[in-house]
């Protein structure tokens, strides 16, 4: 698996819950809501290879490329009819959901209106407001859908670092604290936040903690100092995501992966054997759910700064038809791949993304898809879809809805 290292702002993760658990190995009581599986984080699982084909309809988009809408490998904020992102330049680049570039606009400044970073993009999912956040900054900014600034929504200065935000409903957004999660020498001298969640009252900008305790908040990378500088090895297993208008919550060190109902965690995964032989917590972090699959990532969380290198991630396959774990290999018939993993050409995900329920997405480098096309490596609809594009496009979006 390919290693990156790179400099980062110190961010940090936090997670949550507990559940009860029993002796059945496949599901468990969940109080009044039934029972929900149990994934054995170091059982040995069948393993299937499976072709994302078998069990998603698959859909390739091309992000029209102009002077306005440039970009490098973006994070998608998606609704029913529009694809949200930013670039490098800070720009917020809207496109439609075919792909054709709407407009774009940029608020990169020291002004009130403006924004001086951004980290995170919040769509209202039904007007369209744009809310702008960044980690080390005390404000949130909202804008209509085309840019206009509608107001500054200012934080407490205990929020200005560490900090992620999501739409949590139409007058709600929930903030959780990060701060001296992944960096070890931060976390001993001032220790974690064990109640990092809180709500922020869009009509009042009033907040609000949540009594949510966390057992041992960790973070799905590891950071360091040096020269002032912060340095930091992530593996893009983030603990708490969205799949649709769904939160969720999948903390290394917490017994269950859960989703938010009202202002409490509703658990619908129960982990055993969250630590590894050797000690290292289990990042899991859900990359597909729809009413029939669970699509589970999961890496274990051990980092060796001096070689640079982390271990490959591990995916599991839950089918609420059989109750049946796997443990997949996942493929994409539309590309040889010659056993080079699917996650090469980057990651099928929707933790990685904000996309609406059921669907996750893979950005693929338009330089990558062309030199495949010339390897001869491409066939049937990538195939034919890759003819059109040259290596300066925009990425290619592969957009891959669960089959009920």
């Amino acid at each position: 698996m390919k290693k990156y290292l790179f400099l980062i702002i110190l961010v940090t993760y936090v997670l949550a819950a507990g559940c009860k658990r029993n002796d059945n190995t496949n599901t468990t009581e969940a109080g009044t809501s039934g029972r929900i599986p149990v994934i054995d984080l170091t059982a040995d699982y069948p393993v299937k290879t499976l072709d994302i084909h078998d069990i998603a309809d698959i859909e390739y988009i091309q992000l029209e490329l102009n002077d306005s809408s440039l970009l490098s490998t973006p994070i998608l904020t998606m609704t029913d009819d529009y694809i949200v992102t930013f670039n490098k330049q800070r720009d917020i680049v809207i496109f439609n959901r075919d792909g054709s570039h709407s407009h774009t606009f940029n608020h990169l400044g020291e002004a009130p209106f403006e924004y001086r970073t951004i980290s995170r993009i919040l769509v209202d999912p039904d007007i369209h407001d744009i809310f702008v956040t960044a980690h080390s900054s005390d404000i949130i900014q909202q804008y209509d859908f085309q840019g206009n600034h509608i107001r500054t929504i200012k934080l407490p200065e205990q929020y200005r670092h560490g900090q992620e935000f999501f739409i949590k409903d139409k007058k709600t957004l929930l903030g959780i604290d990060r701060k001296f999660t992944s960096n070890m020498e931060e976390r001993e001298r001032h220790g974690v936040n064990h109640q990092p969640f809180y709500c922020i009252d869009l009509a009042t900008e009033s907040i609000t903690e949540l009594p949510i305790n966390m057992v041992d908040p960790t973070s799905d990378g590891l950071s360091w100092y040096v020269d002032n500088n912060v340095y930091g090895i992530s593996l893009w297993a983030s603990p708490l995501t969205t799949i649709g208008d769904t939160l969720i919550v999948a903390d290394a060190m917490e017994d269950n992966i859960s989703i938010f109902t009202g202002d409490s965690l509703k658990p619908i995964i129960a982990k055993r054997n969250k630590v590894s032989e050797k000690g290292n917590p289990y990042l899991t972090t859900i990359d597909g759910m729809n009413d029939r699959y669970i699509l589970l990532h999961t890496i274990e969380k051990a980092i060796d700064i001096k070689s640079n290198s982390i271990p490959d991630p591990v995916q599991y396959l839950y089918d609420r038809q059989s109750g049946e774990w796997n443990r997949i290999l996942l493929t994409n018939s539309d590309i040889d791949n010659d056993d080079i993993p699917d996650y090469y050409y980057g990651r099928l995900s929707g933790s990685n993304h904000a996309l609406p329920k059921g669907y996750m997405a893979q950005v693929i480098m338009a330089e990558q898809l062309c030199n495949l096309r010339d390897e001869g490596r491409l066939h049937g609809t990538l195939e034919e879809f890759s003819k059109k594009i040259d290596i300066e496009d925009n990425p290619i979006i592969l957009l891959a809805r669960l089959k009920e």
